[in-house]
């Protein structure tokens, strides 16, 4: 059992250390108090023999607290006994000299006993502050004794002196048994530390020791002690079933003796660390047994010292089974690993003579062989692949794969025919199988099944080509062949004819029938033609209602005859769908693709001028492109000139210019309303006016789009600049209001600049409301219902003009500047202005005067009460950030 040492000095020094147990020292404490009993009881006695009866019941009274006392001790709470019992007959003592009694009697009998007991029980705060307690009392009777506050007694000497001279004698004593006692208490205690210490020192040492020993023999690792000269000290029983020797045939010899390393270069590896000083840290060694068995060690070693003599622990771990293990392992690894990445794949393993040796479930199904019955056979009788165009065998993949060293594959399209016959368009690869010396052993060769996925590559490379509608070639595939056939017109002179189709009366199927009708008919066409052409001519679509007619090696009066037919196949046709029937026509443009054609986009665009050509013809008639046809170059110069406008729209090249209209009615300085016009750069920089572009955009479709564009950048202008108070006129065109949603983008684009519609008036044409009167009245209406104004523009040009004014909601007529131009010179012209004023007037509308070109004119007009004017005599045409002042 292990002796545990005192961890610390104790703070006090019990009786019991000293004279023995509690019970001993209750004996002893008893036999004290019954000698302070015993004086207290004397002192009565001598005090009622003297008279003093006080003092005598005072005395009397202080043997309860004792009794008191001796209850403490019976419950072995000596300290508090001893310092209650202490300061009880201090006090005791001092009142009694004070009053000139025979203290020093008593003194003697109880006072020093009481002491003692207080210095050898008390802690050491107790005896101290019973020391300043005693001195307290012995202060306080010298000082009465000096100046007479005390009633001497004539029948006894001097009192404070007696009890002065005990008092410091019985302190001075108690002080000295107490140090003494404490000092042999605390060298006993520290010899006692010192022996608990060094017997655990040795225990543990005993302890580490057998540990070591146990932990060394019975270790399943390798272990050797040397000494610093390389002899064995020690083996443990590893290192002898390791090796084949006995513990005894080893210690006390060196390594050498027993050629343990298997090669000079471990046994140089081992040299040069000894020599260097350095230790072995899991190296991986050849060791020689005693059977002459090679095998492989992890080996490290350490030194360490003890008793001043170096030694060397040397551990090491026999891996010989795991690097044979790892040996087999790593082929089999190699090939599960190859394996498992195919699975799913057609798996076929052979050797490196190309003899099969494994197949797969997969591989099996696809060849139609077994593996029994194929293993051992050539790869090639039973992997048979061909290529899918040549149909000759295609190369061995493994001859390949071992003769570049790498992984390889199948050329593109390759077929595997099977035992069966089947055919399987497959995907191949083929790597090569090596051993941990990197050595070629076989080949795993992969395949899987891509027949549908070829399938499905062919059918998207077949709606790459076709249209998804109608399943006729589609407008990428038939300019592709278009730019073939020109290519070999250039290079070989060979002659072909294009034509460009557009359907007539489509748009009434659409708008009539429905979309669904539409696309009907659409895919009709097709059938409707088919026959008509040869197996080399193509048949397209080209978007909507267009299709387009490749004929290769063919002429143009062949080409007349083939389109003749086309016409008179549409003509007769009747579309019928949900209880209605259709009549349709074509109108077809015909161009010759010579060497003199550039490109395929001016193939493209002569065919579609011919075709609008045919369709202002009469439509649902043929029309041949010729460069010198004036009809042609009119239709080719508007086309372009589409062209031209579209680019201007994307690249920004319209251009915004304004006009001032000027208040006649008022003094006001500057200008508070302006007219949006539109100006169009050319390929030189210049400035087109819309005069020269506005019919062209109208006549294909375009002035829509303009429209839009001139609303969204005016509104962008117009954020931009300081507009507050102004007000600001747009132009629209009649196809604009043809467009059912014209009013909602107006006002998303109000909301998005920011601005209000009381700044904004549109002018429409009063031809172009004529035209679409109910189109007009309810854009006028809902842009007036947001705030906005509505202008009739032209006003007069028309027979009815005044009737119109009751039917269509508008705010302001601009005068037809005819009129104006002539009012200072034809009577007429005054008196047509004065009758449009008087009306407008009557009907609440303001009214604007065009072509005011000079003070004259304009001075006339407000003699006639005309309140606006517009024209050179107001202020020319100039860009708006001219006109309008820019944001601060």
């Amino acid at each position: 059992m292990t002796t545990n040492p005192p961890t610390q000095e104790p703070k006090s020094f019990p009786l019991g250390r000293i004279y023995g147990d509690e019970g001993r020292v209750a004996v002893i404490f008893y036999w004290f108090l019954g000698v302070a009993l015993v004086a207290l009881l004397g002192g009565v006695a001598v005090l009622l023999s003297n008279g003093n009866t006080f003092e005598a019941m005072v005395t009397g009274i202080s043997i309860m607290p004792v009794l008191f006392t001796i209850r403490l001790v019976g419950q072995k709470r000596f300290e508090t006994a001893a310092a209650h019992l202490a300061v009880l007959m201090m006090l005791l003592m001092t009142l009694l000299a004070t009053r000139g009694q025979g203290a020093h009697n008593i003194t003697v009998l109880g006072l020093p006993a009481v002491l003692i007991v207080a210095s050898l029980v008390a802690r050491k705060r107790t005896m101290a502050m019973l020391t300043v307690f005693s001195i307290a009392c012995i202060a306080w009777l010298v000082f009465g004794d000096v100046y007479g506050l005390y009633q001497p007694n004539p029948f006894v000497h001097s009192v404070p002196g007696d009890f002065y001279s005990i008092s410091m004698i019985l302190i001075a004593t108690a002080v000295m048994v107490r140090l003494l006692t404490e000092s042999l208490f605390r060298v006993n205690w520290q010899l006692q530390k010192e022996l608990a210490d060094r017997k655990l020192a040795e225990q543990a040492l005993v302890f580490s020791e057998k540990k070591f020993n146990q932990a060394f023999h019975a270790s399943p690792v390798i272990m050797t002690i040397e000494s610093q000269d390389g002899i064995f000290v020690d083996v443990n029983q590893a290192f002898c079933n390791a090796f084949g020797y006995r513990r005894e045939e080893v210690v006390g010899h060196r390594p050498s003796e027993f050629h343990l390393w298997a090669s000079e270069e471990d046994l140089q590896i081992v040299r040069k660390l000894n020599e260097e000083h350095k230790s072995l840290k899991d190296v991986e060694l050849h060791i020689r047994r005693r059977s002459g068995e090679i095998g492989t060690v992890l080996i490290s070693s350490d030194r360490f010292e003890a008793n001043g003599i170096q030694y060397e622990l040397t551990s090491a771990l026999d891996i010989t089974e795991r690097k044979q293990a790892e040996d087999v392992l790593f082929e089999e690894k190699e090939l599960a690993q190859v394996t498992l990445h195919s699975i799913g794949d057609a798996v076929i393993t052979t050797s490196v003579d190309s003899i099969v040796e494994y197949l797969n479930p997969v591989a099996e199904n696809l060849t139609g062989w077994k593996m029994d019955e194929a293993v051992g056979l050539p790869l090639t009788d039973v992997f048979l692949v061909i290529e899918e165009g040549t149909r000759k065998p295609a190369t061995n993949p493994v001859e390949r794969c071992l003769k570049e060293g790498g992984i390889v594959g199948l050329p593109r399209h390759s077929i595997l025919i099977s035992r069966d016959g089947r055919e399987f368009s497959i995907a191949d690869t083929a790597a090569p199988i090596r051993n941990r010396r990197q050595e070629v052993s076989g080949v795993v060769l992969v395949f899987h099944d891509v027949t549908e996925e070829r399938r499905l590559s062919l059918q998207v490379a077949h709606d790459a080509m076709h249209d998804s509608l109608t399943g006729l070639i589609n407008r990428r595939e038939f300019e592709h062949r278009l730019e073939r056939a020109l290519q070999s017109t250039k290079e070989r002179g060979l002659s072909h004819i294009l034509c460009y189709l557009d359907l007539d009366q489509f748009k009434i199927v659409n708008d009539t029938a429905g979309h669904a009708a539409g696309d009907e008919l659409l895919k009709r066409i097709g059938g409707l033609l088919n026959g008509l052409f040869r197996q080399r001519d193509t048949f397209a679509r080209l978007g909507g209602d267009e299709f387009g007619l490749l004929l290769e090696n063919c002429q143009l009066d062949q080409a007349l005859i083939i389109c003749n037919e086309i016409l008179a196949r549409t003509r007769s046709y009747t579309f019928p769908w949900e209880g209605n029937r259709f009549q349709v026509g074509v109108s077809i443009g015909v161009v010759p693709i010579t060497k003199e054609k550039e490109s395929v986009s001016q193939l493209l665009s002569q065919a579609d001028i011919a075709c609008y050509s045919a369709k202002d013809m009469g439509r649902n008639r043929i029309y041949v492109y010729q460069s010198e046809d004036s009809e042609t170059l009119q239709r080719h110069g508007e086309i372009i000139q589409v062209a031209r406008m579209r680019d201007a729209i994307l690249n920004d090249q319209f251009l915004l210019y304004c006009q001032p209209i000027a208040n006649l009615t008022d003094d006001l300085p500057g200008f508070h309303h302006y007219e949006v016009l539109l100006r169009m750069l050319n390929d030189n920089q210049q400035l087109v006016l819309p005069g020269a572009f506005i019919p062209s955009a109208e006549r294909y479709g375009l002035m829509t789009t303009i429209d839009r564009w001139v609303i969204r950048q005016t509104f962008s202008s117009m954020s931009k600049h300081d507009i507050e108070g102004m007000q600001i006129s747009i132009n629209l065109s009649g196809n604009s209001l043809d467009d059912e949603n014209l009013l909602e983008y107006v006002l998303e684009q109000l909301r998005e600049f920011s601005i209000l519609p009381e700044q904004i008036c549109f002018e429409i044409t009063e031809t172009a409301a004529i035209h679409h009167l109910d189109q007009a009245r309810r854009f006028a209406q809902g842009f007036r219902q947001q705030g906005g104004k509505i202008a009739l523009d032209d006003f007069g040009s028309e027979f009815s003009s005044f009737r119109y004014l009751k039917s269509l909601p508008v705010d302001q007529i601009k005068i037809d500047g005819s009129f104006v131009t002539g009012l200072l010179t034809n009577p007429g012209d005054q008196v047509m202005v004065e009758a449009i004023t008087q009306v407008a007037h009557i009907l609440g509308i303001q009214v604007i005067a065009e072509y005011a070109a000079d003070l004259e004119i304009i001075n006339r007009l407000r003699e006639l009460g005309v309140e606006c004017a517009q024209g050179y005599g107001i202020g020319h045409p100039v860009p708006v950030g001219e006109a309008w002042k820019g944001k601060e």
